[in-house]
């Protein structure tokens, strides 16, 4: 038998309602240290478990409401929201200026910056080019006037 499928071993905890993506790069960064992410990961478990002891009790006067169960904590919206990790139509999101549809030949075409400073325009194929959250897309991912102050930080 396995470490897997005896419960035993050591998981990294999966990502969470309550806590951001575990692999979401702009966050990795900032994280205090990873015994946050194991507290995070406990404090589902709990929370999940409360809710579900809620919704399943066996005495049905005493069932959490349907309407009680969206305000349970372990169902609540993070800080973050929804919007965090929303992928933008093309042509939207934070770099979206720099996308657009060809005219004539009606393809999804971007400018990029190329390493002689000079602007470019490339084609996109399908799924390229789509920003999430707050993020850019894979093209301007490395321009810095998309960055946050905090990440220019060192940067010359």
């Amino acid at each position: 038998m396995t470490e897997a499928s005896s419960g035993g071993g050591s998981y990294a905890p999966p990502p969470s309602s309550s806590s951001p993506a575990a692999g979401a790069a702009s966050c990795e960064s900032h994280r205090a240290s990873p015994s946050a992410d194991v507290q995070d990961h406990e404090t589902d478990v709990e929370q999940a478990l409360d809710l579900l002891e809620r919704l399943l009790h066996p005495e049905s006067i005493k069932r959490i409401t349907p309407r009680q169960a969206l305000y349970h904590p372990f169902l609540r919206e993070s800080e973050e929201g929804d919007d965090a990790f929303f992928p933008h139509p093309f042509g939207e999101g934070i770099c979206g200026e720099w996308h657009f549809e060809d005219p004539v030949t009606e393809e999804f075409r971007v400018r990029i910056r190329t390493e002689e400073g000079e602007t470019s325009v490339i084609p996109v194929m399908a799924g390229e080019g789509i920003a999430i959250g707050n993020e850019p897309c894979d093209f301007h991912r490395e321009e810095d006037f998309f960055k946050s102050p905090d990440e220019c930080i060192g940067q010359v």
